[in-house]
């Protein structure tokens, strides 16, 4: 791996291109580095925030390069390789599409017009061949022998320039649902000398070793630029119910949003049925839904339901449809899936809401990063509900068991080990968000961690609710009582859920407890009273113990373990423990049981 040389030597033949093409003088900050590595023919990495040009990145190179062949620009949804064609077309140049959703006559095309030698034309048409051809990876890595033939025989006749592929993060954050980005690698395999460009405004270090590691690059050169957006504001807002964070999201919209154009983003497509539903009553009717079609929008209903509410897919046509009505203005809201996540290019978002938090850190900093691409304010808001992290976990071990052989073994009534790497994303951005409100932690700077990224903020949500002193407790002690209490519930055969384990330790009165005797437990409400390292004592709110175990458990102290109910077709969570003597730490905790709120802002 290189680094971006700096100062780039200057290169007449390119401020030519630069001006006669794109009547620009002179580049954004990391274009030009990026632009002569991949000019010389070397493996690039491509990280410049939102709005930084990174499409110059991919065009100015190809332009230089024109006789060494086409730029085959691989992008994860069908919009994306709309909004790249149209672009290039715009910029005067030639261009094709290839995804799965264009008709017969138009494959059938387009797979004629790359067959042809440059310089040659289809029959008829005057169609030469392409400097651009932008797809789907399913198009290039796919099951299609035929387009496999057309590749390789374009690369034996040496007429592919460069692999561009943009929005790389999904590469990785996407592959589990998408397989033709776990082939990723057969790039390098299949095509040796064709180098290779990687584009993202989002990827960290970590996905940019594993992605050089996977595509095999060569000594890449990256081009990396600071990713923090000023004018973005962080807000994570905390409730204890999903009723709680439904109502006070359509309440901020119907309050605060005013004309003004926004995305509220939902785990699953029953989520976003609900916000419709509640925007609908509340009289806000300027908005559209988009998911998609993948594992990624499947509807398992969370918080302990044992029923799915199904939601009819959309067609492309369909999303496409709706995402273009939002872009032109014509509809003020988008209600949507992560699916609606990349590409999204609306420069004048002024509010990024999240129905609970996103599937990670890096995922939150995408999708936030859709705001103020214009660079006036934009505000960037989580609803975080306490319940969600059980729903997000489900979703992703659902993911993992359609595709692993736990789902063909006879497993139900058994627990399923998963492995730690599924939920690691998840946990840290469940994390981040409970000490948010325990210790009112810089968000900007959460976000930025990532990225090894530091910045002077005073602006999120959580430098404003600071508190002069925030106390570390030592938890260690409440830590060895759940434990004891887990065990004991065990003891007792009782499958251990995340509401029975927090209900006993609470002293609940439920049904759940009484019928499995676990009332009369020598351990049943011991988890009330929180002793801190000062000696002080603090009685404990149900949430409050849940927000408690939920640290343990992403602090390791304890794991899940799933079970299938095949009949029904869903999975079960339950608490295991990974520690027989759990780690010592710390940890934040105060007596707050919901959201702060800064009095300056409306309700």
């Amino acid at each position: 791996m290189s680094l971006s040389p700096s100062p780039v030597p200057f290169n007449a033949k390119l401020y030519d291109l630069l001006w006669t093409q794109f009547h620009l003088q002179h580049f954004r900050d990391g274009q030009e580095a990026a632009i002569t590595a991949a000019i010389d023919g070397k493996d690039v990495f491509v990280r410049l925030p939102t709005g930084g040009g990174k499409t110059l990145t991919i065009i100015l190179p190809a332009l230089y390069n024109v006789d060494e062949g086409i730029t085959v620009i691989i992008v994860p949804l069908i919009s994306l390789v709309q909004q790249h064609v149209a672009t290039i077309i715009l910029d005067g140049l030639h261009v094709l599409p290839l995804h799965w959703g264009m008709s017969h006559r138009t494959r059938k095309f387009v797979r004629e017009a790359i067959s042809l030698p440059i310089g040659a034309y289809a029959k008829g048409t005057g169609t030469p061949l392409p400097t651009f051809l932008v797809c789907t990876p399913e198009k290039l890595l796919g099951g299609e022998d035929d387009m496999k033939e057309i590749f390789r025989d374009l690369h034996k006749r040496g007429l592919i320039g460069r692999f561009v592929i943009d929005e790389a993060q999904c590469a990785l954050n996407w592959a589990r649902f998408r397989p033709a980005y776990k082939e990723i690698g057969r790039l390098r395999e299949e095509f040796p000398d064709v180098p290779i460009t990687v584009i993202s405004a989002s990827m960290t270090d970590d996905q940019m070793d594993t992605l050089e590691h996977n595509l095999k690059l060569k000594d890449p050169v990256r081009v990396l630029r600071p990713l923090d957006r000023p004018n973005l504001r962080y807000e994570i807002r905390h409730f204890c119910t999903d009723k709680d964070a439904l109502d006070a999201l359509v309440s901020f919209v119907y309050n605060e949003v005013g004309t003004e154009s926004t995305i509220i983003y939902c785990p699953k497509k029953s989520d976003c049925v609900d916000v419709v539903e509640k925007l609908r009553a509340r009289g806000v009717m300027s908005f559209e839904t988009y998911y998609g079609s993948g594992n990624l929008d499947d509807d398992i209903v969370g918080s302990g339901e044992t029923s799915s509410k199904k939601v009819q897919n959309m067609t492309p046509e369909q999303r496409s449809e709706r995402a273009s009505r939002w872009r032109a203005g014509e509809v003020q809201i988008m209600v949507a899936t992560t699916s609606f996540s990349v590409g999204i290019h609306k420069d004048d978002v002024r509010f990024v809401l999240h129905y609970g938090p996103a599937e990670s850190v890096t995922e939150w900093f995408q999708q936030s990063g859709r705001a103020g691409r214009d660079n006036k304010p934009a505000r960037c808001i989580t609803f975080y509900r306490r319940g969600s992290l059980m729903t997000h976990v489900r979703l992703i071990v659902d993911d993992w068991l359609r595709e692993s052989k736990a789902n063909t073994q006879p497993t139900s009534g058994k627990f399923i080990e998963f492995p730690s790497s599924l939920t690691e994303p998840i946990y840290e951005i469940h994390l981040m968000c409970i000490e948010a409100l325990a210790s009112a932690q810089c968000l900007r700077n959460a976000l930025l961690l990532p990225y090894r990224e530091m910045v002077a903020c005073g602006d999120c949500s959580g430098c404003e609710n600071r508190p002069p002193s925030p106390k570390l407790h030592d938890m260690t002690t409440y830590a060895v009582k759940a434990l004891d209490a887990l065990a004991e519930c065990y003891r007792l055969d009782a499958l251990v859920s995340e509401t029975l384990l927090a209900g006993f330790l609470y002293g609940s009165s439920g049904d759940n407890l009484k019928k499995r005797g676990l009332d009369n437990a020598s351990l049943y409400r011991t988890g009330r009273t929180f002793v801190g390292s000062d000696g002080s004592r603090t009685e404990l709110k149900l949430d409050q113990i849940r927000a408690i175990l939920h640290v343990l458990l992403i602090r390791g102290v304890f794991k899940l373990v799933a079970m299938r109910v095949k009949t029904h077709d869903f999975t079960l969570l339950y608490w295991k423990v990974a520690f027989i003597t759990p780690p010592i730490f710390s940890w934040y905790c105060n007596n707050s049981n919901g959201r702060r709120r800064d009095p300056s802002r409306k309700p």
